[in-house]
């Protein structure tokens, strides 16, 4: 069964559906109680997902206790059906429209770091399409999700001892080199 995309809608601390968040590729559906997020991952690479939450069964009572302020996402490569990567959308503030992006990928090959790149890119896009300010933060020593982010266009606003807080605007995104290259491939396709 498909469940469709949601977005927040800020003022009324609700969501509501947008079923079209897809392209030839890859699709984004909405987690379910039934889902297998976290031991996809190897240990290491969740915490620095989410380093509090140790299991399924804790990210899905958070996920179903707060869906006004967190949503879980998992990426489907569509040729296979294939669950690729997860991402959350946390509500950091409903009256300024920001959200913050947190997520990863379970397979480290090229293709599927492409396809993980093109959903990212379709997620961060609808946001700001819609309003959002889209941020994220990771720990300074999470050089692999700091170079993701950094392709795809965002940019550092903020560091602290541990944490560097990066945000993207759709200029950003229309000028990153990955976000060109994947436009033009996908028109190949």
């Amino acid at each position: 069964m498909h469940i469709p995309f949601r977005i927040f809608i800020m003022e009324a601390s609700l969501f509501s559906f947008n079923p079209t968040l897809k392209n030839k590729c890859v699709q984004w559906k909405i987690y379910t109680s039934n889902d297998v997020i976290c031991s996809r991952f190897h240990k290491k690479e969740w915490i620095k997902i989410a380093d509090d939450i140790e299991n399924d069964k804790e990210l899905c009572d958070l996920l179903v206790k707060y869906p006004h302020l967190i949503q879980g996402y998992i990426l489907y490569e569509n040729s296979t059906e294939k669950p690729i990567a997860f991402v959350y959308l946390l509500n950091e503030s409903p009256q300024k429209k920001i959200i913050s992006m947190h997520g990863g990928g379970w397979e480290k090959t090229p293709r599927l770091s492409i396809l993980f790149m093109q959903g990212a890119i379709l997620l961060i896009e609808h946001l700001l399409k819609n309003g959002f300010k889209v941020q994220t933060y990771c720990s300074k020593d999470n050089a692999i999700a700091f170079r993701f982010m950094q392709g795809l266009g965002f940019y550092c606003y903020r560091t602290t001892e541990t944490k560097l807080y990066q945000v993207i605007d759709l200029k950003r995104l229309y000028d990153s080199h990955i976000y060109k290259y994947l436009k033009t491939r996908e028109k190949r396709l």
